[in-house]
């Protein structure tokens, strides 16, 4: 028993090499100064603001504002919201990131998984006041597609380029999970679409 568990936790960790496994991710801020000072604030944010190079994107969201109540122009508004809000999604999985590194992983993977979908959750919000539920439904089948079958299947090509002359090895525990999180994706949208086009769908407590 002892030596199937044995070498079910290797072939977890890989069978490329006995090293273990260094995840890259952000490097952990901390302000020289005392927590509660104000200068150890202000350090913080200007290292939130203006250590990143993709932060000069920022002015494109108060652009995107200007440009609504002065020329109601929505393809441009759309364009410059859509560059604006990049930077803030960026800063705001580093924020996360940093949080996890004091809180722990339970805790950092919670608020990963939270506030890493804030800006879906406020758009599904402000639609689902306004009636908007064709496009609640699709922003929920457009982040399915995208983070289940096109950023991995990036990964993938990207990773079959870099090391085409190697064999490419995948974590076993990473791949059962996103395999698990893919089949719920699907059944998630299958079976009440199923039920709506055979016309089977339960209505008011009465199946029609």
């Amino acid at each position: 028993m002892d030596e199937n568990g044995e070498e079910e936790e290797k072939n977890l960790v890989g069978r490329a090499s006995s090293s273990p496994r260094h995840i890259r991710s952000f490097d952990v801020f901390q302000p020289p100064i005392s927590k509660g000072s104000l200068n150890g604030f202000l350090c913080s944010v200007h290292t939130v603001l203006f250590k990143a190079k993709i932060n000069i994107l920022m002015p494109f969201g108060p652009m995107a504002i200007l440009l609504h109540y002065l020329t109601r122009k929505h393809g441009w508004v759309f364009v410059c919201s859509l560059i604006g809000i990049t930077p803030l999604a960026e800063r705001l999985g580093y924020a996360t990131e940093q949080l996890s590194h004091f809180t722990g992983p339970t805790v950092g993977g919670l608020l990963n998984a939270t506030f890493g979908n804030a800006t879906e959750m406020i758009i599904s919000i402000y639609a689902l006041k306004n009636g908007m539920i064709r496009v609640v439904q699709q922003s929920l089948l457009g982040s399915i597609l995208s983070n289940m079958l096109l950023v991995l299947g990036c990964a993938f090509f990207a990773g079959g380029i870099v090391h085409y002359r190697k064999v490419q090895v995948f974590d076993k525990a990473a791949a059962v999970v996103n395999s698990g999180l893919l089949l719920m994706a699907v059944m998630g949208l299958m079976f009440p679409a199923v039920l709506h086009f055979t016309r089977s769908e339960v209505q008011y407590g009465n199946p029609r």
